[in-house]
């Protein structure tokens, strides 16, 4: 039989309720630092980007750890504060040569370092894009907000997707599963037969052939 993962209406529950309350907070505050803009707005990002990178920095397991992660949010936190002081120009180019600088510090192969350094300036793609969006006076709250219902509802979309696909596929294994469980059932049945016929050949001194003399065997223990 094969071994699927499919949740279950129970596990399906208690997940939505880890996810919604977590997804309501971030959505008030995501919607409140866009509204607000400006210091807020900006932190908000960073505080994003930092997690993307430490999150980028884990799945491709940097080494050294510490001082490669450490190099990666002294960069992004620096850009932040260019782009707070409306240098774009030096926060672009501090990404770059922050980039570059992890990519150094990574041990391993190329490979190794190519991916390090492509972590960091996936994780400014988090920040710098939206917070020089957000700066337009006249349709910047509009187009984050459009972004933030692309994002959420392509993201609830996926989610609850992959419950359905997952639920077809447990559907279409039920009949396999429903064979397996009856296939048990009789072999334990079976094994009690089989039992209760060696104990009345013993009883009456009779052989019973189980499988081709039921009826006897019956008759024989009654």
């Amino acid at each position: 039989m094969r071994e699927t993962n499919t949740p279950t209406p129970s596990s399906l529950s208690g997940d939505l309720k880890r996810r919604v309350p977590s997804a309501i907070v971030l959505i008030l505050l995501a919607i409140g630092a866009t509204w607000y803009g400006g210091f807020p707005f900006l932190l908000f990002w960073t505080v994003a980007a930092l997690i993307v990178w430490y999150e980028w920095a884990t799945i491709v397991d940097v080494t050294p750890r510490t001082n490669v992660i450490a190099s990666g949010a002294i960069t992004i936190v620096v850009a932040a504060v260019f782009l707070a002081m409306n240098m774009t120009g030096a926060a672009v180019a501090l990404i770059f040569v922050g980039a570059l600088g992890c990519g150094f510090l990574t041990n391993g192969n190329d490979r190794a370092q190519i991916w390090c350094g492509a972590g960091l300036l996936y994780a400014s793609l988090v920040f710098i894009p939206a917070v020089l969006l957000r700066a337009d006076v006249k349709f910047g709250f509009l187009a984050i907000i459009w972004l933030y219902a692309v994002v959420w509802l392509t993201d609830i979309g996926g989610y609850f997707w992959k419950i359905y696909r997952r639920t077809e596929a447990r559907a279409r294994d039920q009949p396999e599963e429903d064979l397996v469980r009856r296939n048990r059932r009789n072999a334990v049945w079976r094994a009690r037969r089989r039992h209760g016929c060696v104990a009345r050949e013993r009883a009456c001194g009779v052989h019973v052939d189980c499988d081709r003399a039921n009826g006897f065997a019956v008759l024989a223990g009654g």
